[in-house]
């Protein structure tokens, strides 16, 4: 196995979770831009990196969006998601970010990992 993390969109995020969202992974990139992650977010609607290629620190991209292709009709078709980051040290910036999402957005997002063998 490895490190997995794994969320569950349950509905999209508003406007005001997703701004709060975003300044927490802005700060994320200031402090640990250098050091664990690599910012390839393109869209303002997104969250995209992953750990650095320099010295073989990355793994899977985390990407998240904000308004994911949610239909209500088939809700589990787009919500689950994962991202494994074979314990890299990334990993760290994966789970803050999914913990800060609960605590701003409880009924939009849920959360667990894995940190097996």
């Amino acid at each position: 196995m490895g490190y997995t993390n794994y969320w569950t969109l349950k509905k999209p995020f508003n406007d005001t979770q997703w701004n709060q969202i975003k300044d927490e992974y802005a700060y994320m990139v200031e402090n640990f831009g250098n050091i664990i992650i690599e910012d390839q977010t393109e869209k303002p609607d997104e969250i995209v990196f992953n750990g650095l290629r320099k010295g073989n620190l990355h793994h899977e991209t985390f990407y998240i969006t904000k308004n994911y292709d949610y239909i209500e009709d088939d809700v589990d078709r787009y919500s689950h998601n994962f991202c494994k980051t074979n314990r890299k040290p990334y990993d760290l910036a994966v789970w803050h970010l999914l913990t800060f999402m609960v605590q701003v957005a409880p009924d939009c997002i849920e959360i667990s990992r894995d940190r097996g063998e």
